[in-house]
């Protein structure tokens, strides 16, 4: 039954270990902001990937760049997290760009070599680390704030809500389309309360 659900990320167990470890890292310490940007907020390349090291020791990194006929040239990277026995690829792309975010042509080596760096902290967030970044959720302020959750829910909190789908027939996929996420493991702690709530509810409805 719960393979049916797809109850766990199609990626793995070690993808869903990943996520849920870079998404439970307090980031506070790390967040820097770029007033010429509208107070963007983000993290250094060296932060990012001190972060990775400390955790997934083998993780690697690998850059190449494509110029397009206009002379404006992008950036890809691929960043693997592995622990050593498992391992984990994520590509992302970014263009080499001026101080108001417009494409540059021709751009030098050293703002194509800013642009890799920046690729990278950009390519760590598939992993979930630092994601809320490029959604402009204010998580240092939800980290500090007691009543915020932060991170993804536990195993036994993933044992409960799978228990709670067969019990009432729901459809898991559905259930996980409605969270946007590809396995329970991936549900924030933030919205566990919401998704009980929403099994409860129709538990009712069963019931009656």
């Amino acid at each position: 039954m719960k393979d049916e659900l797809n109850l766990l990320p199609q990626t793995g167990n070690f993808q869903a270990r990943v996520w849920k470890d870079f998404g439970s890292v307090d980031l506070s310490d790390f967040i820097r902001v770029l007033k010429h940007a509208n107070n963007a907020k983000y993290i250094s390349w060296s932060d990012t990937w001190t972060l990775i090291l400390d955790r997934y020791p083998y993780s690697t990194r690998r850059f190449w760049e494509v110029v397009r006929e206009n002379k404006s040239v992008m950036v890809w990277c691929e960043l693997t997290i592995s622990d050593g026995e498992h391992s984990w690829s994520q590509e992302q792309f970014l263009p080499v760009m001026g101080q108001k975010n417009e494409a540059i042509f021709d751009p030098s080596a050293r703002a194509v070599s800013d642009t890799m760096q920046r690729c990278l902290t950009k390519t760590a967030a598939l992993f979930n680390l630092g994601l809320w970044l490029y959604s402009g959720e204010d998580v240092p302020r939800l980290e500090s704030a007691p009543n915020i959750l932060t991170g993804n829910i536990t195993d036994e909190q993933v044992a409960e809500l799978t228990a709670k789908i067969e019990d009432t027939n729901s459809d898991g996929n559905a259930f996980l389309k409605f969270f946007k996420i590809e396995g329970l493991h991936w549900l924030p702690a933030a919205k566990y309360k919401n998704a009980v709530a929403l099994l409860d509810a129709k538990a009712k409805k069963v019931a009656k």
